[in-house]
């Protein structure tokens, strides 16, 4: 395929300082360049696109253009001239990232140019906001037939010929002079032009006449217009800045009512973005709500950067949700979190000092609250999920450091270290010599996994399974060694109620993600096999490969409903029956016993240990029709019971409470050895 020709159409004011650092950029992707310079040019800008050009071997021309207050119909004329079909639209402060030129230069053979009229790139922002990147998105690249509309803001209305390409970044870098006299010269001219639009009923014109009055600190019309705006717009991502800009203005007056009733509104706004949750967050610690502020934060960390979106800050969708939770995290002495939040930051922002700052302070701060609790656990865990149930209570009484990645460096100040999962840090604790105690807990993942072959379990004080028949398994194909425990994976009996007059129907749950590992594709099968039977086959959570996702949006039967991953669980298992699962291989599956507190009737596939939970197992589809004839007879009590009997979190706890107690005890030098 022959790459694509394009004209890279520039207008041009005094900027003879940045221009050639803009054609030097996209050198290697055009071909040929179309140049206007307004007449009231008062520098070199025409000598230097001149021998920039001539440097880069790129056929030019250039011509002069008296202003009229008109940017649309300006861009427009030199579009035309472009002798090519498509055009780039580049100002002389603007210059491609380098690492972008060569996804650019692919872009001009892939078939998404033959599809889309219009691509927009994501446009970094280095002069709005020092310090910080804000993001917006343009049409840069497009067909010539395509115009700008409106005399003032020049945009590109066909939202329909339009795809985002966010991988292709544009720097939006202007000198500071220029920056101030740009200003000077839009600030007459968009008031007088947008608010007589505005006021002839033209609602764009009412948000760009907001954002000038917002720009000149004319809070007071800002509002006026941004309400108007609002209230008569459909276009969501300018909306949620529009709520964005008067919160920022309620703020100054110390309006904080109107604030929060106006960040509350983004909510409406169908726009997953973090600004508004951030701001929230703010306004609560403002307040002395650092709880509440935890939530908001929290919330904000796991919303990712969206690839449509008007205006944004690359900040609130990396390293800054994370720093400002672990602040809170700090004046609510959330140590646990606070560990956290400091290890993401800084693998996500390690150019950044606030995180370094922090974990020194901190470090100081709790230096003397370590020194009153009753010894420090180094908890290291590469999935987390598992031990957070034990977190709150073992921070009643011990100084908790949790971890992702085993550090040497907490390790030394630790009595005990409790190594959750048997992997590449089991191997690292293994092979590290310090004081504490060390503590292994090991799942079915890694029960037959290479990691059996490589960890030492002899530098291990004690082993934990989570389930009889992964100790058995164990002890058969791995070692015998020494201490040894079972602790189940508890359930909070306090979350799962029996729905009250909870009667059987025929609609099976499943809940967790949706993997190759769990079965995805014995789930699928089991609901055209009972499709005949009429059983639906109600699926919560999340796709963790892409084939999978495709295969059951594509392939699914007309008896299963997908659901996005369940914040209630007990909820959604209100009015289901069975619970079902498909995994080759489990060792105590929580999904499983949850459901079973709720009431519901376990279908569990025949994996290794299926019969330690119950006769609840099944092997093929004809055995898989029989238990649910045979579980028909049984109450919804009994599963429960199960639950409460053997995998209560209390008693879970407790258990594995005993068993640090007596391991710190040797640790601090209190009795000699642990009975096993």
């Amino acid at each position: 395929m022959q790459k694509m020709p394009i004209t890279l159409v520039m207008v041009l004011k005094d900027e003879s300082k940045t221009v050639r650092k803009a054609i030097q950029s996209v050198s290697s992707i055009i071909d040929h360049v179309i140049c206007g310079i307004d007449d009231k040019t008062s520098d070199d800008t025409e000598k230097e696109v001149i021998n920039a050009c001539s440097e880069f071997n790129i056929p030019c021309e250039i011509s002069s253009f008296k202003f009229k207050n008109d940017f649309s119909s300006l861009r427009n004329s030199f579009i035309e001239k472009a002798p090519t079909d498509w055009v780039f639209i580049l100002d002389g402060h603007d210059f491609l990232d380098p690492s972008c030129v060569q996804y650019f230069h692919d872009l001009q053979y892939h078939p998404v140019i033959d599809k889309n009229e219009i691509l927009d790139f994501n446009i970094v922002d280095k002069t709005a906001n020092p310090g910080a990147e804000i993001c917006f998105q343009q049409p840069r690249l497009f067909k010539k037939t395509v115009k700008y509309f409106e005399a003032v803001h020049n945009v590109i209305m066909q939202i329909d010929k339009r795809i985002a390409i966010p991988q292709i970044i544009i720097y939006h870098d202007q000198p500071t002079d220029r920056i101030i006299a740009r200003k000077k010269q839009r600030k007459v001219m968009n008031v007088t032009g947008l608010k007589k639009e505005a006021e002839k009923g033209d609602v764009r014109s009412m948000y760009y006449l907001g954002n000038t009055y917002y720009e000149m600190g004319k809070y007071n019309l800002a509002e006026k217009w941004y309400k108007k705006y609002i209230g008569l717009s459909d276009f969501d991502s300018e909306r949620y800045v529009a709520r964005i800009h008067l919160s920022f203005i309620y703020d100054s007056q110390k309006k904080s009512d109107e604030q929060y009733k106006t960040l509350i509104s983004c909510f409406e706004d169908n726009v997953q973005l973090n600004e508004h949750l951030i701001l929230l967050g703010d306004l609560m610690v403002n307040q002395g709500k650092h709880d509440k502020a935890k939530s908001y934060y929290s919330m904000a960390t796991n919303v990712r950067m969206p690839t449509r979106f008007t205006l944004l800050s690359k900040d609130a969708y990396t390293w800054l949700p994370w720093y400002k939770l672990a602040l809170s995290a700090v004046a609510t002495n959330d140590h646990e979190t606070v560990r956290e939040c400091i290890n993401k930051g800084k693998q996500l922002a390690p150019e950044r000092s606030e995180f370094f700052v922090l974990e020194e302070n901190i470090n100081k701060k709790y230096k003397d609250f370590q020194n009153k609790k009753n010894g420090t656990i180094y908890v290291i865990a590469s999935l987390p999920g598992f031990i957070k149930p034990f977190m709150h209570y073992l921070l009643k009484e011990y100084y908790v450091i949790l971890d992702t990645k085993f550090n040497p460096v907490n390790a030394d100040s630790a009595d005990l270290i409790w190594c959750e999962w048997a992997d590449h840090n089991a191997i690292a604790v293994s092979n590290y010599n310090g004081k504490a105690k060390k503590i292994l807990r090991l799942h079915a993942y890694e029960a037959f996994s290479d990691f059996m072959n490589v960890i030492n379990f002899d530098a291990f004080d004690d082993i934990i399974f989570v389930a009889d028949h992964i100790q058995e398994y164990f002890n058969e194909h791995v070692s015998t060694r020494g201490n040894q425990h079972v602790i189940y994976n508890g359930v909070n009996l306090e979350k799962f109620q029996i729905a009250e007059g909870k009667k059987d129907n025929n609609k099976i749950a499943y809940a967790g993600y949706i993997t190759n590992k769990k079965g995805a594709a014995l789930l699928m099968a089991a609901a055209f096999e009972l499709s005949r039977e009429g059983y639906e086959f109600h699926v919560a959570g999340e796709f963790q490969e892409k084939d999978v996702e495709q295969f059951f949006k594509r392939t699914k039967p007309s008896n299963m409903i997908l659901y996005p991953w369940q914040q209630d669980l007990n909820e959604f298992y209100k009015d289901k029956t069975y619970i079902i699962n498909t995994s080759p291989r489990e060792g105590c599956p929580v999904a499983v016993l949850e459901g079973m507190a709720a009431g519901l009737k376990p279908l569990i596939y025949n994996w290794v240990g299926a019969d330690k939970i119950g006769p609840y197992w099944w092997l093929s589809f004809y055995s898989l029709k029989l238990l649910i004839e045979d579980l028909q007879r049984s109450k919804p009590e009994e599963f429960r019971k199960v639950v409460k009997l053997r995998y209560n979190e209390i008693d879970q706890f407790n258990s594995m409470y005993n068993l640090i107690t007596k391991l710190m005890e040797v640790s601090n030098g209190k009795v000699e050895n642990i009975a096993s």
